[in-house]
């Protein structure tokens, strides 16, 4: 199950930046996401006591992650798709080369059939797998990883 987009083809899901409105859509991949959710207590011992007391002090940063297959082995002659993504991936982490004023990155929205949340990305390991003769990426595997902000 999925969205539709303009041309018709059925999405799984996509990633928008908040700040331009440009839009990276993916149509099977990821298969799947992780949900993590987690809460903090802290422990009160008191002299006398059996077992501790537990405090709520609140929430966790509450993280998605998720693979992203590139493959840029169908695009005989085209833009480089691999590459395309990863630069879009790159535009929401902060660059090496700022000025010294700080600037953050954009926010963008995770939006994955029914799930959708604003979001961070904190990290996007990499892996190429494959390169053509003039070691351009032809795949790369991309676990993005993203901290829900609301």
């Amino acid at each position: 199950m999925g969205i539709a987009n303009r041309t018709g083809k059925l999405e799984k899901g996509y990633l928008e930046n908040t700040a331009n409105g440009h839009v990276l859509r993916f149509q099977y991949n990821p298969e799947e996401f992780n949900d993590d959710i987690s809460v903090e207590y802290r422990e009160i011992r008191s002299p006398g006591i059996s077992y501790p007391i537990y405090q709520f002090v609140g929430g966790e940063p509450r993280t998605i992650e998720f693979t992203l297959f590139l493959d840029n082995m169908e695009n005989k002659g085209g833009t480089n798709k691999v590459r395309e993504t990863i630069n879009y991936l790159n535009t929401f982490l902060p660059a090496a080369n700022r000025a010294t004023r700080y600037n953050p990155p954009p926010e963008l929205i995770f939006a994955f059939g029914w799930f959708v949340k604003p979001c961070i990305l904190v990290a996007m390991p990499t892996r190429y797998t494959m390169f053509d003769r003039s070691l351009q990426p032809l795949r790369a595997e991309v676990d993005v990883q993203l901290r829900i902000i609301q």
